[in-house]
């Protein structure tokens, strides 16, 4: 019976005991540490205030919630207040036997016939008495322990000695915050040669070049060259794209390009399309030395055309004329294409074509393959002819 009785105070302390959690504990540390280490400062100490609230007896959540107060405190340059070193109150507790200017003594009362005999003894003396019987239990083991009961074993037996196993040590895993690894970012500018400075300071160098960044904060780069509207580009956090292509636009008055054409053309600028089969017309570019290009697939036409347009002038561009191109083959089962382009089976007659160089390539269906140049010319139409030995 007392070791029942025993029994059942012991598991009602233990129920009553708070239980610990010193892995979750670590855990939010850490995760609140490395949120001021990467400046998000008021997350970080809101976590910390959290995790302190739901273990107030924790001294390692109130130590970090200090450092995080002191770190805020001297980002924003003014000094600590004193209700910010609560964690102080769990490692130097007043002595509980110290009465305190307002504290109220109370005279438990005895149960008894004149006090209400049906109360009970009070919640202070009832955990007195579970300690007692806590400090009655272990005394009572360790005289049973000293104890030499008769042996039950038959006579001659040899005894046994039982040697304890020692309890598996406990290891906390205190997490480690990977290395951030630096990312790669290329950059390309149009026109080229421009300078770049990361979140203000100069790159040496100039486009297109690669810069190492940091991918776990924001980072400001801005392009610029003499003569060019800057451009700035903001990254997040997480999100560094692999390359950045940057268009700078000309500070100087825009100049004009007259095209003219016997067949509709597209005219493109770095690789937009400023105006789509026209003969004729007029299209504004930024002064200084550009690339026009000229395109017309129906003749095969690709041209890039330099030119220095000049502010507030204009400059023209002409597209070549047609020619005709004649092509046939030995054996004629053969595909026929220009400059790389599928166009029929032979025999190909008069095929109108821009005037200039192409190649014209044929594919038999057993694989052979024959290339010739041709210079197609106004004047007179151009032959072809391919042979597969």
């Amino acid at each position: 019976r007392l070791a029942d009785e025993l029994t059942q105070v012991l598991g009602e302390h233990l129920r009553e005991t708070p239980p610990a959690a010193p892995t979750e504990v670590v855990e939010y540390v850490s995760q609140s540490r490395r949120l001021l280490q990467e400046g998000r400062v008021e997350e970080g100490v809101q976590q910390l205030r959290e995790v302190t609230a739901r273990y107030p007896q924790s001294v390692e959540a109130r130590r970090a919630l200090r450092w995080a107060t002191r770190e805020v405190a001297r980002r924003e340059a003014r000094p600590p207040a004193p209700d910010e070193f609560a964690e102080l109150d769990a490692k130097f507790l007043s002595a509980p036997t110290v009465r305190a200017a307002e504290t109220v003594l109370e005279t438990p009362r005895p149960a008894g016939p004149g006090t209400g005999g049906g109360q009970g003894p009070t919640a202070s003396w009832r955990g007195s008495r579970r300690l007692a019987a806590l400090a009655g239990l272990l005394a009572v083991i360790a005289i049973l322990a000293t104890f030499r009961w008769p042996s039950s074993r038959p006579p001659g037996a040899a005894s046994a000695i039982v040697t304890p196993t020692p309890a598996p040590a406990i290891s906390v895993t205190m997490p480690v915050a990977p290395a951030v690894q630096p990312a790669s970012l290329s950059i390309v500018s149009d026109p080229r040669g421009a300078a770049v400075s990361v979140d203000g300071h100069p790159v040496s160098g100039t486009t297109p070049l690669t810069v190492p960044l940091d991918p776990s904060v924001d980072h400001r780069i801005v392009v610029w060259r003499d003569g060019y509207a800057s451009q700035e580009v903001r990254t997040t956090a997480g999100r560094v794209p692999p390359e950045l292509r940057v268009t700078l636009q000309s500070l100087s008055p825009p100049g004009r390009v007259v095209v003219t054409a016997p067949y509709p053309v597209d005219v493109l600028w770095r690789g937009r399309v400023l105006a789509r089969e026209q003969t004729g017309g007029e299209v504004s570019l930024p002064s200084g030395p550009q690339v026009v290009t000229l395109a017309a697939p129906a003749y095969f036409l690709r041209m890039d055309v330099p030119l220095e347009v000049r502010a507030s002038e204009s400059v023209g561009v002409s597209a070549p004329a047609l020619g005709r191109l004649n092509i046939r083959a030995q054996p004629d089962n053969c595909r026929v294409l220009i400059d790389g382009t599928f166009v029929d089976y032979p025999p190909i007659l008069d095929k109108p074509v821009a005037t200039g160089r192409h190649n014209v390539s044929f594919e038999w269906p057993d694989g052979a393959r024959r290339e010739y140049p041709v210079e197609v010319t106004e004047r007179a139409p151009a032959y072809v002819t391919g042979r597969k030995d």
